[in-house]
């Protein structure tokens, strides 16, 4: 599954939305998050919610080398129970990636279709992910993510077979809440989002460079 992220979103509607008395980092706007760039990042500590900066594409505590982080930006849902160590992350390392919007590819004879997501507010949400912390010998400790992928919705369907999870506020305060200790409490939080609270249009080929981080690539084409 390919997918981009998007933030952009005013710094102080950032603020108000997920409940943060400051930003803690300077903020810059994003159009065009591939895997393996930085994410801005939620996480609670003493029951205040914190931001922090991570890489998009999670590195195993025993990981031999960095690279192992490219394949495994996402985690579905359905997995998160198969292996002991996505269950420890997912009981004891929950974060939540903020974004304000998402692309997709759709296949289609022509080659593949991006698409753009967003709630139907424009406003930013916060993805499931879980973390981990890899330290390399001799060099600094990187701290990364994986966004968790489930089942898509009615709007999401036609276009892929898959979707990140996007929390509900209520939802973000239980995901990031430390006191729910087991598996079997967050993951009835990982279900598709209402299709009735988003909206998706279709967009030119700008999305497929990383290198192009404009508002341009979320320019709808008919």
């Amino acid at each position: 599954m390919s997918m981009r992220l998007s933030l952009a979103a005013p710094e102080d509607m950032l603020r108000q939305r997920f409940h943060l008395a400051e930003l803690g980092r300077p903020y810059h706007k994003h159009y065009n998050i591939a895997p393996g760039r930085p994410v801005m990042v939620l996480v609670e500590r003493e029951g205040t919610n914190r931001l922090a900066e991570l890489v998009w594409g999670l590195i195993p505590a025993d990981a031999h080398h960095a690279a192992v982080g490219a394949g495994l930006f996402q985690v579905r849902q359905e997995s998160l129970l198969e292996l002991e160590a996505m269950r420890e992350r997912l009981e004891k390392r929950r974060c939540a990636v903020l974004a304000d919007g998402f692309f997709l590819w759709q296949k289609s004879n022509q080659g593949p279709q991006p698409w753009y997501m967003y709630l139907k507010d424009n406003v930013p949400f916060g993805l499931a992910a879980v973390w981990e912390v890899w330290e390399p010998k001799g060099e600094e400790p990187v701290y990364s993510c994986a966004v968790v992928t489930t089942t898509p919705n009615e709007l999401v369907a036609p276009i892929h077979h898959r979707m990140p999870v996007i929390l509900s506020r209520e939802g973000l305060a239980e995901w990031l809440n430390r006191d729910k200790k087991t598996a079997e409490e967050v993951l009835p939080l990982c279900g598709p989002y209402p299709a009735a609270g988003m909206e998706a249009h279709k967009i030119g080929p700008l999305i497929d460079n990383e290198d192009v981080d404009t508002i341009e690539v979320t320019d709808p084409v008919i």
